[in-house]
C-alpha cells in the first residue's frame, strides 16, 4: 500500500493529512486509531483522503502540487 503525509494550511490552522491508496477494508477512523499506537498526537492526520491511484510528476515522484490542489479542492466543499 502506499501513503503520502503533507501539511496543509487552512483558516491559518495547520492540518496533517494523509493521503492513502485505496485498500479492501478502508476505515479512516480505524487507521486514525491505529496510528495513535505509534505516533504522537499532533503527527496523526487529521485527514485521510482515500486516493485509486497518486498523481506522478515527470520525475517519477509523488506530485505535491496535485495533491494540494485536491485538498483546496475537498476542503472548499
Amino acid at each position: 500500500n502506499e501513503a503520502y503525509c503533507l501539511k496543509f494550511e487552512n483558516n491559518f490552522k495547520e492540518l496533517v493529512v494523509a493521503f492513502i491508496k485505496i485498500f479492501d477494508g478502508f476505515n479512516e477512523k480505524m487507521i486514525q486509531k491505529q496510528l495513535t499506537n505509534y505516533l504522537p498526537n499532533y503527527m496523526i492526520p487529521k485527514k485521510i483522503v482515500a486516493l485509486k491511484k497518486f498523481p506522478y510528476n515527470n520525475n517519477g515522484k509523488i506530485d505535491r502540487r496535485e495533491l494540494n490542489k485536491l485538498l483546496k479542492d475537498t476542503f472548499k466543499r
